[in-house]
């Protein structure tokens, strides 16, 4: 019997309308009344997870910035799982400087992201509120403001081409020693080589005294293939990325037809 279920927001439990649908949320207080611990597992911050975890007023854990934080409901208590490296920002703050008319440059600390002020007149604020539908803060410079302070993650959002240009810049400085991938289309994400949202879900884990075999995962990119690989039995959406349908061990129905509540139905209340 899964005793835990972690679940990635965007494309997964999220439709295309950045909505939860009833049915979906109704499938998931099943599950939690049934005894099956639910927890959302994003590449977001706090901030911009917190009106759904309201929604999903039963969720007792949050991992959010891709693993590098994690949230506990009862004690509203943060865990620092990673902290990002400030090389990494410094020198992507120095390329995406070129590109800010096309770019939009994040640091995210445990709750929410932050932008550079000369950004907030790019058309890169547009595309991130159009895509995720947040406000952000805005420092005098990114780099600066996080010397002393938590840094969990950094996302580059804007057009896949120049996505694409900084991402061979950067590994042409750090190499391997420096993890980039995709969240989203138009999202790329800064990391360390070991953040992962597995680590996150490893910690709940701990925290709750819950095995491997017990748990069950879905999602839908790149970022979820270790919180898949962490789980018994990982589930990729139909509308998931190639990589993690071919790591998946069950592929549901697609984010708009109610995929994740497909998954719970036939793997956890039936």
């Amino acid at each position: 019997m899964y005793k835990l279920v972690s679940l990635d927001m965007d494309n997964t439990t999220l439709d295309n309308n950045h909505r939860i649908s009833a049915k979906t949320r109704e499938t998931l207080e099943k599950a939690h009344k049934k005894g099956v611990r639910i927890i959302m597992n994003t590449g977001r911050t706090h901030n911009e997870s917190e009106k759904y975890l309201e929604y999903l007023d039963f969720v007792d854990y949050s991992v959010t910035s891709n693993g590098s934080v994690v949230y506990e409901r009862k004690s509203d208590r943060f865990y620092r799982v990673n902290e990002l490296n400030m090389d990494y920002v410094r020198a992507a703050q120095k390329i995406c400087r070129k590109y800010k008319d096309s770019v939009l440059f994040l640091v995210a600390d445990e709750t929410r992201c932050y932008m550079e002020k000369d950004y907030a007149q790019s058309r890169g604020l547009e595309l991130f509120n159009d895509i995720i539908g947040i406000e952000l803060e805005a420092v005098e410079d990114l780099a600066g403001h996080f010397e002393k302070k938590f840094a969990g993650k950094s996302v580059i959002m804007g057009d896949r081409s120049i996505l694409e240009k900084i991402k061979d810049e950067l590994h042409e400085i750090f190499g391997e020693d420096i993890q980039l991938r995709y969240s989203l289309e138009s999202a790329l994400e800064i990391l360390n080589p070991e953040m992962d949202k597995s680590e996150g879900l490893k910690l709940i884990m701990e925290l709750c005294g819950i095995k491997k075999e017990e748990v069950m995962a879905i999602g839908d990119g790149e970022n979820d293939i270790g919180m898949l690989k962490q789980a018994a039995l990982g589930i990729a959406v139909a509308n998931a990325c190639e990589p993690l349908k071919k790591i998946a061990d069950y592929i549901t129905l697609s984010n708009v037809e109610d995929g994740v509540a497909h998954a719970i139905e036939k793997f956890v209340l039936a």
